[in-house]
């Protein structure tokens, strides 16, 4: 997106400002009289989502609520109640936020944590399943053991006996 402002000097120059894509915004000329202008749209972005995640998981959780956003004011733009300025607004960001994903390969590493989790869910099930079924056969094992000894004594009394 750019915006062409009257840097307020006179004889007719115009700055063009260019969005970074990461909320700020450069001018593209070297006036230092010039001034980075931002719209209401998106100071409201940037106010919204100006905290940088510092981690895959939070990146991830704030490119899933600017899409939700960006669908909600999609929608709002179609019923003629939206602004078409905060959605660009909100369209830049996510498209800086996807690229910061994809060069962290945060995907790869998400995924890696979910199978590690998974992994360590898997073993402790199985650990407690094999204690479950050694509890189980120990004690049916004590029985089978008990009755043998009965029968035993039993077969020796009458051996004795006779």
């Amino acid at each position: 997106m750019a915006i062409a402002v009257d840097n307020g000097q006179g004889g007719g120059k115009s700055i063009f400002i260019t969005n970074t894509g990461e909320g700020d915004y450069q001018s593209s000329e070297s006036n230092p009289q010039s001034t980075y202008v931002q719209t209401p749209e998106s100071k409201a972005v940037e106010y919204k989502y100006s905290i940088k995640p510092e981690n895959c998981y939070k990146l991830d959780i704030n490119l899933k609520l600017i899409r939700d956003e960006i669908v909600v004011e999609s929608k709002k733009l179609l019923g003629g109640n939206g602004n078409n300025e905060y959605l660009k607004a909100l369209q830049s960001r996510k498209n800086s936020y996807e690229i910061r994903f994809n060069q962290d390969k945060c995907r790869d590493k998400i995924e890696e944590d979910r199978l590690r989790e998974s992994a360590n869910l898997i073993t402790k099930a199985s650990i407690n399943q094999e204690k479950s079924v050694l509890d189980k056969s120990l004690t049916t094992q004590y029985i089978y053991i008990g009755f043998g000894a009965l029968v035993l004594m039993t077969g020796l009394y009458i051996v004795l006996k006779k």
